[in-house]
């Protein structure tokens, strides 16, 4: 889905995170789905499947309370989405009566299916003038951080980003903080585009001193491009 741009604004790039990020997500499931269907041959799915939900719903409320900014109607939705996997679950099993194995592997396959469409549609788009991240399935949210208000980047990524190629990009801002761009494919060139973007951004509104790049985390398997670095003051070149 393309961003709306304001006038003169132009796009650079767009970033999305690392495909491998579904490896985790995966395992955990297929181990869920493992562990189901051996608790099933003692509990009856319907209380498994309650069990289960009530589970997931805790995980969710124990990530608000740690981030009091997060909004709750975003927990709303969680608890909508979990009690119509519920439902559906019940249906399939008491009203098709498809076999319990069946439909554990069908609500796993909605679920991991439903994290694809969340990744595809969660982008960060870098224009000429500020970085955009969109993010939701049904429900679309965009949010923009103008370049003029970023004041230092970093680049940090550990031994397995290192090994599949992702990094995560921590932006520091006037007004808003940190805010963390996690597990970005290519993030190097990224970076790059966005340091370069900032240091037109800052030509254009008359800025003079320009900034030297991101700083590269030690161990992180950064380094800076050859021949980056200083500063410009108004005599320099």
């Amino acid at each position: 889905m393309a961003e709306p741009y304001v006038d003169g604004e132009r796009p650079i790039c767009v970033a999305r995170q690392h495909i491998a990020i579904f490896i985790p997500y995966a395992l955990v499931c297929v181990a869920a789905l493992a562990v189901g269907l051996g608790v099933l041959q003692t509990v009856d799915a319907a209380l498994f499947l309650a069990f289960a939900v009530i589970v997931r719903l805790g995980l969710h409320w124990l990530k608000y309370q740690r981030d009091p900014d997060e909004a709750w109607h975003h927990f709303g939705r969680h608890v909508v989405f979990w009690v119509l996997v519920l439902a559906a679950g019940e249906g399939l099993v008491h009203l098709l009566h498809l076999p319990t194995w069946v439909v554990m592997v069908l609500v796993v396959a909605v679920l991991l299916a439903f994290r694809l469409l969340e990744w595809h549609y969660m982008t960060y788009t870098l224009t000429n003038q500020r970085v955009i991240t969109s993010y939701g399935v049904l429900n679309r949210v965009s949010e923009s951080l103008g370049l003029e208000k970023v004041q230092h980047t970093t680049l940090s990524r550990g031994v397995t980003a290192r090994f599949f190629g992702y990094g995560d990009i921590i932006i520091r801002s006037a007004g808003k903080g940190e805010e963390v761009m996690k597990h970005i494919a290519d993030a190097d060139s990224f970076s790059i585009a966005l340091i370069t973007a900032m240091a037109g951004d800052r030509e254009r509104h008359g800025v003079v001193e320009r900034f030297v790049g991101p700083s590269y985390e030690p161990g992180s398997g950064f380094a800076p491009p050859l021949g980056w670095g200083g500063t410009v003051g108004p005599g320099g070149a």
